[in-house]
Protein backbone atom coordinates (compact mmCIF):
# COMPACT_ATOMS: atom_id res chain seq x y z
CA UNK A 1 0.00 0.00 0.00
CA UNK A 2 1.35 3.45 -0.76
CA UNK A 3 1.98 6.03 2.16
CA UNK A 4 -1.41 8.21 1.13
CA UNK A 5 -3.79 4.91 1.63
CA UNK A 6 -2.52 4.15 4.51
CA UNK A 7 -2.93 7.38 6.16
CA UNK A 8 -6.50 7.52 5.04
CA UNK A 9 -7.27 3.77 6.34
CA UNK A 10 -5.22 5.12 9.71
CA UNK A 11 -7.23 8.24 10.64
CA UNK A 12 -10.74 6.18 9.95
CA UNK A 13 -9.60 3.33 12.07
CA UNK A 14 -8.09 6.03 14.75
CA UNK A 15 -11.43 7.85 14.59
CA UNK A 16 -13.60 4.38 14.43
CA UNK A 17 -11.53 3.37 17.95
CA UNK A 18 -11.98 6.90 19.56
CA UNK A 19 -15.64 6.55 19.14
CA UNK A 20 -15.72 3.04 20.72
CA UNK A 21 -13.88 4.00 23.69
CA UNK A 22 -16.06 7.04 24.56
CA UNK A 23 -18.76 5.03 24.58
CA UNK A 24 -17.41 2.48 26.70
CA UNK A 25 -16.69 -0.55 23.67
CA UNK A 26 -13.68 -1.91 24.00
CA UNK A 27 -13.08 -3.49 20.57
CA UNK A 28 -9.53 -5.25 20.40
CA UNK A 29 -9.93 -6.29 16.94
CA UNK A 30 -10.34 -2.71 15.71
CA UNK A 31 -7.23 -1.74 18.01
CA UNK A 32 -5.80 -4.64 16.52
CA UNK A 33 -6.43 -3.25 13.07
CA UNK A 34 -5.63 0.34 13.81
CA UNK A 35 -2.10 -0.79 15.45
CA UNK A 36 -1.34 -2.99 11.99
CA UNK A 37 -2.06 -0.28 9.82
CA UNK A 38 -0.09 2.46 11.60
CA UNK A 39 2.98 0.51 12.02
CA UNK A 40 2.95 -0.18 8.48
CA UNK A 41 2.26 3.35 7.93
CA UNK A 42 5.39 4.70 9.63
CA UNK A 43 7.43 1.85 7.65
CA UNK A 44 5.43 3.27 4.70
CA UNK A 45 6.77 6.95 5.81
CA UNK A 46 10.61 5.55 6.00
CA UNK A 47 10.36 5.04 2.36
CA UNK A 48 9.58 1.18 2.51
CA UNK A 49 7.00 -0.65 0.22
CA UNK A 50 4.16 -2.21 2.81
CA UNK A 51 2.24 -4.85 2.17
CA UNK A 52 -0.74 -5.32 4.65
CA UNK A 53 -2.49 -8.49 5.79
CA UNK A 54 -4.34 -10.23 3.01
CA UNK A 55 -3.43 -7.57 0.09
CA UNK A 56 -1.03 -9.85 -1.38
CA UNK A 57 -0.84 -13.47 -1.35
CA UNK A 58 2.04 -13.68 1.90
CA UNK A 59 3.63 -16.83 2.44
CA UNK A 60 3.19 -17.88 6.66
CA UNK A 61 0.66 -15.34 8.97
CA UNK A 62 2.69 -12.90 9.73
CA UNK A 63 0.84 -9.23 9.49
CA UNK A 64 2.77 -7.30 7.33
CA UNK A 65 5.44 -7.75 4.57
CA UNK A 66 8.27 -5.03 3.52
CA UNK A 67 9.96 -5.16 0.52
CA UNK A 68 8.22 -8.40 -0.11
CA UNK A 69 10.90 -10.46 2.23
CA UNK A 70 10.67 -8.86 5.87
CA UNK A 71 7.63 -10.63 7.86
CA UNK A 72 6.70 -8.55 10.73
CA UNK A 73 4.16 -9.34 13.27
CA UNK A 74 2.02 -6.80 14.89
CA UNK A 75 1.05 -7.61 18.67
CA UNK A 76 -1.60 -4.72 20.69
CA UNK A 77 -2.71 -4.48 24.01
CA UNK A 78 -4.05 -2.06 26.27
CA UNK A 79 -2.48 -1.38 29.47
CA UNK A 80 -4.03 -2.97 33.00
CA UNK A 81 -3.30 -2.37 36.42
CA UNK A 82 -2.96 -4.81 39.20
CA UNK A 83 -2.02 -3.75 43.13
CA UNK A 84 -1.70 -0.25 41.77
CA UNK A 85 1.02 -1.45 39.43
CA UNK A 86 0.96 -0.55 35.76
CA UNK A 87 1.40 -3.02 32.79
CA UNK A 88 0.69 -4.31 29.44
CA UNK A 89 0.66 -7.62 28.12
CA UNK A 90 1.40 -8.71 24.59
CA UNK A 91 0.44 -12.94 23.78
CA UNK A 92 2.14 -15.02 21.55
CA UNK A 93 -0.20 -17.94 21.97
CA UNK A 94 1.67 -21.56 22.58
CA UNK A 95 4.92 -20.28 20.97
CA UNK A 96 4.08 -21.42 17.64
CA UNK A 97 5.53 -18.72 15.52
CA UNK A 98 7.95 -17.98 17.03
CA UNK A 99 9.50 -21.76 16.87
CA UNK A 100 8.52 -21.84 13.29
CA UNK A 101 10.37 -18.72 12.60
CA UNK A 102 6.95 -17.11 11.46
CA UNK A 103 8.27 -13.12 11.62
CA UNK A 104 11.50 -11.60 10.86
CA UNK A 105 10.48 -8.46 13.56
CA UNK A 106 7.56 -8.00 15.92
CA UNK A 107 6.12 -4.76 16.69
CA UNK A 108 4.09 -4.43 20.15
CA UNK A 109 1.85 -1.46 20.39
CA UNK A 110 0.74 -0.25 23.85
CA UNK A 111 -2.40 1.53 23.78
CA UNK A 112 -3.60 3.72 26.85
CA UNK A 113 -7.53 3.90 26.17
CA UNK A 114 -7.71 4.36 22.63
CA UNK A 115 -4.21 6.26 21.58
CA UNK A 116 -1.32 4.75 20.92
CA UNK A 117 1.64 4.76 24.02
CA UNK A 118 4.53 3.36 23.03
CA UNK A 119 5.58 0.92 19.89
CA UNK A 120 8.26 -1.86 20.79
CA UNK A 121 10.34 -3.08 17.79
CA UNK A 122 11.93 -6.84 18.66
CA UNK A 123 13.54 -8.91 16.33
CA UNK A 124 12.92 -12.77 15.99
CA UNK A 125 15.77 -13.64 17.87
CA UNK A 126 15.04 -11.27 21.28
CA UNK A 127 11.52 -13.21 21.59
CA UNK A 128 12.79 -16.59 21.34
CA UNK A 129 12.87 -16.62 25.35
CA UNK A 130 8.90 -15.77 25.17
CA UNK A 131 8.37 -19.33 23.12
CA UNK A 132 11.17 -21.31 25.72
CA UNK A 133 9.59 -20.22 28.73
CA UNK A 134 5.84 -20.23 28.59
CA UNK A 135 3.93 -19.25 31.82
CA UNK A 136 0.20 -20.85 31.67
CA UNK A 137 0.39 -19.49 35.67
CA UNK A 138 0.95 -15.58 34.57
CA UNK A 139 -2.02 -15.92 31.93
CA UNK A 140 -5.50 -14.86 31.01
CA UNK A 141 -5.95 -18.28 29.45
CA UNK A 142 -3.55 -20.88 30.55
CA UNK A 143 -3.93 -23.48 28.24
CA UNK A 144 -4.44 -21.22 24.90
CA UNK A 145 -1.93 -18.42 25.11
CA UNK A 146 0.96 -19.30 28.00
CA UNK A 147 4.00 -17.62 26.33
CA UNK A 148 3.96 -13.56 27.10
CA UNK A 149 5.94 -10.60 26.84
CA UNK A 150 5.39 -8.16 29.71
CA UNK A 151 6.40 -4.81 30.28
CA UNK A 152 5.76 -2.58 33.29
CA UNK A 153 6.25 1.47 32.44
CA UNK A 154 6.98 1.72 36.44
CA UNK A 155 9.39 -1.30 36.81
CA UNK A 156 9.21 -3.22 39.97
CA UNK A 157 12.74 -4.65 40.63
CA UNK A 158 11.30 -7.30 42.76
CA UNK A 159 9.15 -9.29 40.10
CA UNK A 160 11.15 -12.88 39.89
CA UNK A 161 8.35 -13.56 36.91
CA UNK A 162 10.43 -11.64 34.49
CA UNK A 163 12.01 -13.04 31.56
CA UNK A 164 15.54 -11.72 30.56
CA UNK A 165 13.97 -10.38 27.55
CA UNK A 166 11.19 -8.42 29.89
CA UNK A 167 13.91 -7.54 32.31
CA UNK A 168 16.61 -5.86 29.02
CA UNK A 169 13.03 -3.84 28.13
CA UNK A 170 11.59 -2.27 31.22
CA UNK A 171 15.52 -1.45 31.93
CA UNK A 172 15.99 -0.59 28.96
CA UNK A 173 13.80 0.17 26.88
CA UNK A 174 15.11 2.80 24.26
CA UNK A 175 16.77 -0.33 22.87
CA UNK A 176 13.19 -1.04 21.49
CA UNK A 177 10.88 1.86 21.25
CA UNK A 178 10.26 2.96 18.43
CA UNK A 179 13.39 1.36 16.87
CA UNK A 180 12.47 1.31 13.45
CA UNK A 181 16.30 1.58 12.01
CA UNK A 182 16.01 -2.58 13.00
CA UNK A 183 14.24 -2.94 9.85
CA UNK A 184 15.55 -0.01 8.14
CA UNK A 185 18.90 -0.98 8.05
CA UNK A 186 18.50 -4.27 6.73
CA UNK A 187 17.15 -3.22 3.71
CA UNK A 188 19.19 -0.46 2.62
Amino acid sequence: MKEVELRKVVSCLEKALDVLYKTDVRDSRIRFQYAMYRVALKLAEKGLDVNVGNEKEMKGRHDIEVADKIKIEVKSAEYQIENEVPYVTATFHKGKQIREKGFDYSIFVTFKGAKVKKMFVFTYEELKEVAEKPRPHLARYPKEQPCLLFYYPKYPKTFGHLLNIEKDLNIHSHKYENRWDKITSEIK
